[in-house]
């Protein structure tokens, strides 16, 4: 377990979530656009994995080589955000909108993973929501998109904090060591230290993972967003038809990093320092599919508007407009 928390400490810290392939055929170069280099800036977790393979892979968007820039931070992904030397990025969809409602010129082009939260105990006894009355629950990061989506299911589950249980403020890389070390039993806990924890942590289990209860609370045929792909509008000069072949190309990524979970582990042992064989096992329970927008944007604004309602300020101050999201084919 000491190898796959060292690991995974460098993975996920400051988030709150190889093989070459010079044999597979990029996209074809596009006759009149330059042949700059394009710059994709994603986490330092495996949400970034795909945008790995599309560099490491030699694939060209529009002639232009692709170079993955990793952020360790929320800090370090702003000033990425700010800065003119990067094209695109992937970050958490509530991000996104803070980003666009503080003015930044972007576009989501796309919703890549989705869910990613787990209710999770090492007390054989705990089965469901309702065993964690009388409890203490470790959550991430007070007043964040964790803790306010366990506040709605806790909520709809007839628990409130502080009237039937104790709810403890962390975050999501202590969470995994007082859950390893046996000094909590309660936690909402994230990939890929689920994964470990199941093959390292005697009677722990997953009660409830958050995708599956969200249609209860917004509806059924709602999907629970999590990390989306954004562009800045200055590297396309408004040509829909760019976007359509960047999300075409992210989509493969996405596709071969699912389809090859050893390429997978290798990538992120390359890029991120982290334990190959856990990504590996871990990689299909990211929540990780690609859905263009225009085919998730009901799912969007549908969890946008929750947010709004719970805290604004997780989504920017209200709801963003239309011009956020990119419709293929305008």
């Amino acid at each position: 377990m000491k190898r796959f928390y060292s690991g995974l400490i460098i993975l996920l810290s400051g988030i709150v979530f190889l093989v070459s392939c010079s044999g597979k055929k990029p996209e074809e170069k596009v006759s009149g656009m330059p042949a700059e280099e394009i710059v994709i800036a994603g986490p330092r977790s495996p949400a970034s994995l795909p945008a790995l393979w599309m560099q490491e892979s030699g694939s060209l968007w529009n002639g232009s080589e692709i170079r993955v820039e990793l952020y360790p931070s929320m800090e370090a992904m702003i000033s990425l955000a700010q800065s003119d030397e990067v094209d695109f990025m992937l970050l958490p969809s509530n991000t996104a909108a803070v980003l666009y409602n503080k003015g930044f010129d972007m576009l989501m082009m796309n919703i890549f993973q989705w869910g990613g939260l787990n209710l999770s105990s090492t007390d054989p006894d705990c089965g469901s929501w309702k065993d964690l009355e009388g409890k203490t629950l470790y959550v991430p990061a007070k007043g964040s998109v964790p803790d306010l989506t366990t506040q709605l299911f806790l909520q709809h589950k007839g628990l409130a904090a502080g009237k039937n249980i104790e709810i403890v403020y962390s975050n999501h890389n202590e969470i995994a060591q007082l859950l390893s070390s046996g000094s909590i039993s309660y936690a909402v806990d994230v990939q890929p230290f689920v994964t470990a924890h199941r093959s390292g942590l005697a009677n722990y289990h997953v009660i409830c993972d958050y995708s599956t209860l969200w249609p209860k609370i917004a509806g059924e045929g709602y999907r629970m967003p999590g990390f989306c792909m954004v562009s800045k509008n200055s590297v396309f000069n408004g040509k829909s038809e760019d976007l359509d072949r960047m999300n075409r190309l992210f989509e493969k990524g996405l596709n071969a990093i699912l389809n090859d979970p050893d390429m997978a582990g290798e990538l992120a042992s390359k890029h991120m320092n982290a334990d190959s064989g856990l990504i590996k096992e871990a990689i299909r329970d990211f929540g990780m599919r690609y859905v263009p927008i225009d085919e998730s944007r009901k799912d969007i604004e549908c969890y946008f508007r929750f947010l709004e309602e719970m805290k604004p300020a997780v989504i920017g101050g209200g709801l963003p407009g239309r011009k956020l999201y990119h419709v293929r084919g305008e």
